[in-house]
């Protein structure tokens, strides 16, 4: 099989969508996308006020959503939310997948009562939302999200890139979405970032880069508008969490937390064919860089994910 020397070939290409969105300029795993130009970080701030008025106005907004990662734990909290009799989530799935779909942008005007429409209607619910964990890394998807509810509150829930990688490809190889060895998946997605794409299924890598998608979100929304998580303290301290994302949220603390579920882990599982064992110390060198800016931008101590 065909060996990858990961830390030449995409450190180097670093600070450099789905196969549907506009291409960015540069390439590579990690590459700082393209920002908003000034005046439209402007003009976002500038119609803040008239957007409240909307927001304020169209009682059924969606306040609040599960934003991301991928393969971070956002199925259990989203489940674990969902108990909650002030918490409205959408009737029949989790993932709703507006903010992302391009063909619901296309005509530039969509259609936000049929989104709305997904939610339960409960009598004591203050709150609206749901968890599509694509759409912290679907270029798009922020904008839209702010243009929407610029009150919108996020919720992101990281997990040790590395490890997120590799259950990704996991997920998609069992399905069948997937059909080469993780190494050479890996290969594959890096050509679709050389040519300026985002894709859905291959997508890694570049997923897990979380401190550029965390530098765009912070380019439409306020700090206090973003709970950060990490997966690990749902599963080592679920309760304390839990209450944090209620406090977040503004909802009353339940007088029975929910219960604890297992999180499944690839540390505890087989290697399945095609991951060498010595892959996570090339991917963790891979991604330093991006934690360490991590660390910066929200103060979690992500160290043990660097090896420290």
């Amino acid at each position: 099989m065909k060996r990858v020397n990961f830390l030449k070939r995409y450190c180097s290409s670093r600070p450099g969508k789905s196969n549907d969105t506009p291409s960015c300029k540069k390439a590579g795993f990690g590459a700082q996308r393209s920002r908003p130009p000034r005046d439209r970080r402007a003009w976002s701030r500038n119609t803040v006020a008239g957007s409240l008025i909307l927001v304020h106005r169209r009682k059924g907004i969606v306040g609040a959503q599960i934003v991301g990662t991928q393969k971070g734990g956002t199925t259990a909290l989203f489940e674990f939310l969902s108990e909650h009799r002030q918490i409205s989530t959408p009737r029949a799935l989790k993932e709703v997948h507006f903010f992302d779909d391009e063909a619901a942008f296309a005509t530039g005007h969509p259609d936000y009562g049929a989104y709305e429409s997904l939610f339960r209607c409960d009598a004591d619910a203050i709150v609206k939302m749901e968890a599509t964990p694509v759409y912290m890394y679907w270029l798009p998807a922020v904008s839209r999200l702010a243009k929407y509810n610029p009150e919108t509150k996020l919720i992101l829930i990281l997990r040790d890139p590395v490890e997120r990688a590799i259950s990704q490809w996991q997920m998609e190889f069992s399905r069948g979405t997937e059909s080469e060895v993780f190494e050479i998946a890996i290969e594959r997605e890096r050509e679709y970032l050389s040519r300026g794409q985002q894709h859905r299924v291959r997508s890694y890598i570049d997923r897990g880069f979380y401190g550029v998608q965390i530098r765009r979100i912070l380019s439409y929304f306020p700090r206090e508008h973003m709970l950060l998580l990490k997966r690990d303290d749902l599963l080592t301290e679920h309760q304390k969490t839990l209450r944090r994302v209620y406090d977040f949220l503004g909802v009353e603390e339940p007088a029975c937390l929910p219960l604890q579920r297992i999180v499944d882990s690839t540390e505890k599982r087989p290697l399945l064919p095609g991951i060498r064992v010595g892959i996570r110390e090339e991917l963790r060198r891979v991604f330093a860089s991006d934690l360490e800016d991590v660390e910066t931008l929200t103060g979690l101590d992500v160290g043990k994910w660097m090896g420290r």
